[in-house]
């Protein structure tokens, strides 16, 4: 038996069982970080659910006890002359309610119903329909009149747009004087109803689901489904109640906690939290998820023990031939000279035995060393951003360019400079995270605009070079300039904004300009900044700046000044205008 078996028999089992043994533990220890850290995510969004439904339910109190309290309200209220009320008041409390709405465009429908229901006055952003104007004999005036004395909010599906909507009611007691100035007993006037819509929540909700995978549900006590991301895939089906009864009772026992149920016909991590009185937020994931994550650390866990258990062994192995010195010192010379990334400097030991062997496992690890070290290379020539080339990947490519080109004297090649318009606004208004995303939104619009012969690189910054190859002319300069501000000028969405920017940019070229890569980028960049002092989103040629009679000069170089903006436009895709 050869000795190579003899020894490896012995010490796997001594090296890799250990090691095995401490991959389990490792394995188990992440495993459940993993699912502590997947309910804390669901706590956390719970959380956020719930103080957002709560802002818009306590500002939504606020708001009808501020009207209820307001003198054209309880003026409109007293006057029982219906000339009077519909001719002279009804107007103003019309224009109060729309004055609410611009405010808060949520409130869709502000209303002033009679002590039996009946809608007295009715203010709507847009055009909503009304169902009916008698809600006397609904379920919802009946919970109304069994709550005069304080403010009800309803979480309900609208007779009007059959949407969820949240209502909140102020029962309107007043009192008038009598002949003698004396303050009578109050009496019901009225209720004043605001609706609103739950488009925030139903953002809220979108979000959580799109950033975590969760799946979130707004339900009632009885475990209907009074809201759920656009996506869900089980839309507004109900929660089954012995399910719901469970959720109750383990979150008793222990709030704020998950637990693995079945669900939808598969075992899941759900969470039940209240999210206001008789509501309920149900938060899920999959235990398929869980489970994914486990294999991963599994696989992950166990590759880790393998690799470092024959390493160990390995070690080992190399340790018993305590009677093979010099071959032993061949080896640890040529390790170290790897290590110092002189991949060339490889054992020459060629025996067939386990020596050879070793060295043949060492020639094998140069090799993926020394690719690995050319993959290292490679990433230094690429911003980590965008992905595009770097400036010293441009650079060198440019300078390949100029070689080549000098053996075509029939052809041009022309190098743009791009600095974006108002960047510093993005980032100082949305922050840095919505100004990276910008940039490689920016970039992938570049890569779009260029033939696949050209080549768009990020020099820093907000600043992008382009070097055209093989043009006739310069007017083909003028086509990708053009292309290129029309495809900056059109809108981006950055989180949840929609922004609007613009470029200026810097032509020079070779050989007309010259023919040095380095003078070439530092041309165009002096031409991008002629470009911004002449207004913003437009280019200029290097030529022009020292040929200002020049025939090109009397082109013009920009778009059309409807389409020029020298500062970003952001709008947030959440706000409604009248």
């Amino acid at each position: 038996m050869r000795l190579r078996p003899k020894l490896i028999s012995l010490v796997l089992p001594l090296v890799i069982l250990p090691v095995l043994g401490l991959g389990w533990i490792c394995y188990q220890w992440l495993a459940d970080a993993a699912y502590a850290a997947s309910t804390r995510e669901m706590i956390t969004a719970a959380a956020q659910l719930r103080l957002g439904l709560q802002a818009t339910v306590q500002t939504a109190i606020a708001n009808v006890e501020l009207l209820s309290h307001s003198t054209l309200v309880q003026q409109y209220a007293l006057t029982e002359n219906e000339r009077q009320r519909y001719t002279l008041l009804q107007p103003a409390l019309l224009n109060l309610f729309a004055n609410y709405q611009t405010v808060y465009p949520d409130y869709y429908e502000i209303l002033f119903l009679l002590p039996n229901g009946y809608e007295d006055t009715r203010a709507t952003l847009g055009d909503a329909p009304n169902a009916t104007e008698e809600e006397g004999d609904t379920p919802y005036f009946q919970r109304l009149a069994s709550h005069q004395d304080k403010v009800d909010v309803a979480f309900l599906l609208s007779p009007d747009t059959s949407e969820m909507v949240m209502r909140v009611a102020k029962p309107v007691w007043l009192s008038e004087l009598d002949a003698t100035l004396t303050s009578g007993p109050a009496r019901l006037r009225g209720y004043l109803i605001i609706t609103c819509r739950l488009e925030t929540l139903r953002q809220q909700i979108t979000s959580i689901k799109n950033a975590s995978q969760l799946g979130v549900m707004l339900t009632d006590t009885q475990g209907s489904a009074l809201l759920a991301s656009a996506d869900s895939p089980h839309g507004q089906e109900p929660v089954p109640e012995d399910l719901l009864a469970r959720l109750r009772q383990s979150n008793a026992a222990t709030p704020e906690s998950a637990v693995v149920l079945n669900y939808r016909g598969e075992p899941t991590l759900l969470l039940l939290d209240t999210a206001a009185d008789k509501l309920y937020l149900l938060i899920s994931r999959p235990e398929r998820d869980l489970a994914a994550i486990r294999r991963q650390l599994g696989g992950t866990v166990i590759g880790i023990a393998l690799v470092s258990g024959l390493f160990a062994a390995l070690l080992l192995l190399i340790a018993l031939h305590y009677l093979l010195v010099r071959p032993i010192q061949q080896l640890r010379a040529a390790a170290g000279a790897i290590g110092d990334q002189n991949f060339a400097a490889t054992p020459a030991l060629s025996s067939p035995d386990e020596l050879g062997d070793l060295a043949r496992s060492l020639r094998e690890m140069a090799l993926n060393l020394e690719r690995f070290h050319q993959q290292l290379t490679t990433l230094a020539y690429h911003d980590n951003l965008t992905g595009l080339p770097n400036r010293l990947m441009f650079k060198q490519y440019l300078e390949r360019s100029l070689a080549h080109l000098a053996r075509r004297p029939d052809h041009l090649l022309a190098v743009l400079f791009i600095d974006l318009d108002g960047f510093k606004q993005v980032n100082d208004t949305l922050g840095h995270e919505a100004g990276d995303q910008l940039l490689r939104e920016v970039s992938q619009r570049l890569n779009q605009t260029i033939r696949p012969q050209d080549m768009a690189a990020r020099l820093g910054g907000d600043e992008f070079a382009i070097e055209l190859n093989d043009l006739s002319h310069t007017h083909h300069a003028d086509q990708i300039a053009h292309r290129i501000l029309s495809a900056l000028a059109q809108t981006f969405s950055i989180e949840a904004h929609t922004v609007t920017i613009s470029a200026s940019i810097g032509v020079a070229i070779a050989p007309t300009d010259g023919t040095d890569a380095e003078n070439l980028i530092h041309y165009a960049d002096l031409a991008m900044y002629q470009a911004k002092q002449r207004g913003k989103n437009q280019y200029r040629y290097f030529n022009d700046l020292l040929n200002p009679k020049s025939d090109r000069q009397s082109t013009q170089h920009s778009l059309s000044p409807s389409a020029r903006l020298h500062w970003p436009i952001i709008s947030s895709a959440n706000t409604s205008t009248d």
